[in-house]
């Protein structure tokens, strides 16, 4: 009985890291944005993909098929344009912030104790916190 038991549980962890594996398929792809060509839809023929430093990304006008738009990244058929964001971390006595400033805005991700995410911007757009390379 208890070998079977670790018989199913060895599958089924297999199994699952087997999926957890393949769920991004965007993993190992450069941050910046993508242009992809694709099928017609109602608004355009671009598909665009931006992929950010710290794992965020948008699609705009893309179909819902991501692992066949990841494959198109990865087969050298979309143009690229660098990441232009900049990444600031700001450390505190008891807590942390990522700061991500866009050209179209920012975003702003805070653990611990820190001050208020508006008092964070500023200080990460007048030089206080580290500009990550």
């Amino acid at each position: 009985m208890k070998k079977s038991f670790l018989i199913i549980l060895g599958i089924l962890l297999s199994v699952n890291l087997g999926f957890a594996i393949s769920m991004d398929e965007f993993e190992g792809i450069k941050s910046g944005k993508y242009k992809c060509p694709q099928q017609k839809t109602e608004y355009s023929n671009i598909c665009v993909v931006e992929l950010y430093k710290h794992g965020g990304r948008s699609f705009s006008n893309c179909s819902d098929d991501k692992k066949a738009i990841a494959n198109d990244i990865k087969n050298g058929k979309c143009t690229f344009e660098p990441d232009k964001s900049k990444y600031y971390s700001c450390q505190y006595e008891q807590g942390s912030c990522e700061v991500t400033l866009r050209e179209e805005g920012h975003g702003i991700t805070c653990m611990g104790s820190t001050p208020p995410t508006s008092e964070v911007l500023k200080q990460a757009q007048n030089g206080k916190c580290y500009l990550e390379e």
